[in-house]
């Protein structure tokens, strides 16, 4: 049996009023929040609007939150769009801010800068002179004015806004390259920054930084080669991003339940459900059947980021997919849903309850792999492809109108691709890299927009409810 697979019937109870709660809390529309209010969830209808530095643009938190979101509410149609932007600074986002991010009519926007706008090459001396230190007291303030300046243009366009504490740079881990230090303690400047400039505009926060140091400091203490930094302890890993997502949620009080389910076998009747509907039920031989139909499905954690697990209550705090069945007489039982065998349980674990979430052989969990692929599809595709052309046209091609016309622009390329070409210098390797990328996909920057759309049409497809026959049949001894 799984860890953390009982439930105790206390923890079973409060469960099921925190489903009725959530019920409501679903339904309604969530009124303007308060200052440092609770980040709301997203609701039916939502364009959200992710913006940001590379850690944004590879979008990694942000499509793991929106799978809970495909997988939890299936009946929502919610957008997910990239507005981040490698390299980048809030200063930057308010330049791009009439060509990238305004045409998205975002409904609500998260917010992340602060990685380079806190000037990271200011820490290289320790303890600073006192230019350095005008510097980076100097960088902070135009970071301050340029979030403020954003934060006014979305305001005035009707955005909902969400600020997102900086994810943390990693001053002590291992890596081959001497830490930056002091760079994070920048980072949680920005983040109290946010916290205030929310209370101003009407926005919320969720904070990455303060809980990721923290987190940081306790795993380090226990194995000092973990960590959820990349080695130039600037970008999250795969592990780094599945914390985010799950900061994100918690923040948002995102409910924990797929579904509960509670029968009475003796009785034959069904005592207890939650986001689910039950029929069919029959009891004999010893076992039980039923018909369920889930409203949701159990959120797929994907091979790497299990590791993240251990680190945070992910599975017991947003990933409950319950199944209580009392009444049965003392033994093992097999549980089978469609014919194929799930697992094997005594009456006193399905008494107490288990987490079929913590399955991955059940179909439900089967036909949430698949939405993860296609997730992971749309990452790849946004990250790589789509994102490519904004982040381009606004580093090399800012002084051209636009929309950007191709054929336009292409004979410009062309030649700055010929300049480049016999460079032996990783400089220029990198540049003709970004030429190179950029000269493929623009050309098929329509057909790449169609496929992403065509990715999120089949996840909310692949995700809808599909009912299933439960069957508990005793294992004879």
């Amino acid at each position: 049996m799984h860890k953390s697979q009982k439930l105790l019937p206390a923890l079973l109870s409060a469960l099921l009023v925190a489903c009725l709660s959530a019920s409501t809390v679903h339904a309604e529309t969530k009124p303007a929040p308060e200052k440092n209010a609770p980040a709301s969830l997203f609701q039916n209808g939502d364009r959200w609007t992710v913006i940001g530095d590379s850690i944004t643009q590879g979008g990694a938190y942000s499509a793991w939150v929106y799978l809970y979101y495909a997988t939890r509410f299936p009946d929502r149609k919610i957008e997910l769009l990239n507005a981040g932007n490698s390299g980048d600074s809030a200063g930057g986002a308010v330049v791009r801010y009439n060509w990238d991010i305004q045409p998205k009519k975002s409904t609500v926007a998260t917010v992340m800068f602060g990685m380079n706008d806190v000037g990271r090459g200011l820490y290289d001396l320790n303890p600073a002179t006192p230019e350095i230190a005008a510097k980076r007291a100097s960088a902070l303030k135009t970071y301050r004015e340029k979030m403020t300046e954003l934060a006014g243009r979305l305001k005035a366009d009707g955005t909902r806004i969400i600020f997102l504490g900086p994810s943390i740079y990693d001053e002590t881990m291992r890596a081959p390259h001497p830490p930056q230090n002091g760079v994070n303690g920048a980072l949680g400047e920005c983040a109290t920054f946010m916290r205030k400039l929310a209370g101003e505009v009407g926005g919320t926060i969720i904070d990455f930084n303060g809980p990721m140091t923290e987190l940081n400091a306790r795993l380090r203490a226990k194995d000092p080669s973990i960590s959820f930094i990349r080695p130039d302890r600037v970008h999250p890993n795969e592990l780094g991003h599945f914390v985010m997502a799950y900061l994100f949620l918690k923040e948002q009080r995102a409910p924990g339940i797929v579904s509960i389910v509670s029968v009475d076998a003796g009785a034959s009747r069904v005592t207890d459900v939650c986001n689910a509907s039950v029929d069919k039920l029959s009891s004999g031989n010893g076992g039980l059947t039923f018909a369920m139909t889930e409203m949701a499905l159990p959120y797929p954690v994907g091979k790497e980021q299990e590791k993240a697990l251990a680190w945070v209550p992910f599975q017991d705090e947003l990933n409950r997919e319950m199944l209580i069945v009392r009444g049965l007489a003392a033994g093992d039982y097999r549980l089978l849903i469609d014919g194929k065998e799930v697992r094997q349980y005594n009456a006193g674990e399905l008494s107490a309850g288990v987490n079929l979430a913590l399955e991955t052989n059940t179909p439900q969990a089967l036909q949430s792999a698949g939405v993860l692929e296609l997730m992971r599809q749309w990452l790849k595709l946004m990250s790589g492809e789509v994102r490519l052309i904004p982040q381009f046209e606004f580093w090399r091609l800012r002084d051209v109108p636009h929309p950007v016309s191709f054929e336009a622009v292409r004979p410009r390329l062309e030649r700055e691709l010929e300049r480049l070409k016999n460079s032996a210098s990783e400089t220029d390797r990198a540049e003709r890299n970004f030429f190179r990328r950029y000269l493929d996909a623009k050309p098929k920057e329509a057909q790449n927009e169609a496929e992403l759309a065509e990715l999120v049409r089949q996840i909310r497809l692949d995700a809808q409810p599909r009912p299933h026959i439960y069957r508990l049949a005793p294992i004879k001894q």
